[in-house]
């Protein structure tokens, strides 16, 4: 069954009550199901008593903008959000899109109106009148929002564009390539860290997760050896194995990086400084 049986929210003023506390959860359970949901068509929210209800979307495939529940969506991969809005990828419609918590409503925020892939970069939302060439993208996966306040990239949206193989910024309103297509890694999900401008990202055919320095046009392999997998934990980086990783979750307070390592069913910890890898959650086995 391709629906998510759901009970929405029945007051808009409740959004606005609980703006921090949605906007956080909507977050980490995007993050947490990134490449993995490809039945869902809704971005959904955990209330504090367990229940899951529909936060934007209707429950079918489709791209239309609109009141929260009433938009359409395919397969929403990602989410980056700060205390009024949140950034999602729209992975099966080619696009970013918006979510104006005080409005309560959608918008598409770059990329094509009509759900065109490509890889150009451009206006996020260009003007036909004026010959501006939009911006396209290729099922995008995760998605970063720098603070207006970072020394690298600041108020940007950085996206993992994975059907182009590449890292998009989209700076005000233009897009622009990042890191473009190289020795064929295909970024899924991708924190950034504010203490140095680089960037994380899972390759889940690779079985690593890289690193993208800031300035620079090519990663490096940061944890975890190219195209071997294996469920093994290590001080030393070259050393350790995952599985098909997937979602990332950054702690900036203390230096750590939150890997969805999906199939060895497990949650593993990386420590920025060092490289070295825990497990902190899961034994390499599928439970139900």
């Amino acid at each position: 069954n391709n629906k998510m049986m759901a009970r929405p929210f029945h007051h808009e003023r409740r959004y606005r009550r609980t703006t921090r506390v949605w906007v956080l959860r909507l977050s980490l359970l995007l993050a947490a199901v990134s490449g993995q949901a490809h039945g869902t068509f809704d971005a959904v929210d955990c209330h504090a008593n367990g229940v899951v209800g529909v936060v934007a979307g209707a429950g079918v495939a489709g791209f239309r903008d609109g009141r929260l529940t009433r938009s359409l969506w395919n397969t929403p991969a990602s989410a980056a959000c700060n205390s009024t809005r949140c950034y999602v990828s729209d992975s099966g419609n080619n696009a970013i899109r918006e979510v104006d918590v005080g409005k309560s409503d959608v918008r598409l925020y770059a990329g094509s109106s009509a759900g065109v892939a490509g890889g150009v970069d451009g206006e996020r939302l260009a003007c036909e009148e004026r010959g501006e060439t939009s911006a396209l993208f290729d099922s995008p996966g995760g998605v970063a929002l720098v603070s207006q306040t970072s020394a690298y990239y600041p108020g940007d949206v950085l996206v993992a564009d994975t059907g182009n193989s590449a890292i998009r910024r989209i700076s005000g309103d233009v897009v622009s390539t990042v890191m473009s297509s190289v020795a064929g890694y295909k970024p899924v999900e991708l924190v950034f860290d504010e203490s140095d401008g680089s960037l994380y990202f899972t390759d889940y055919g690779k079985h690593n997760v890289l690193k993208l320095a800031y300035g620079a046009s090519a990663p490096t392999s940061f944890v975890g050896h190219a195209s071997t997998s294996g469920f093994t934990d290590s001080v030393t980086a070259s050393s350790v194995r995952f599985n098909a990783p997937l979602g990332l979750a950054m702690d900036s307070a203390n230096g750590k990086v939150y890997v969805a390592d999906s199939s060895n069913h497990a949650v593993r910890e990386i420590t920025l400084s060092t490289g070295a890898v825990s497990t902190v959650l899961g034994d390499g086995s599928a439970s139900t």
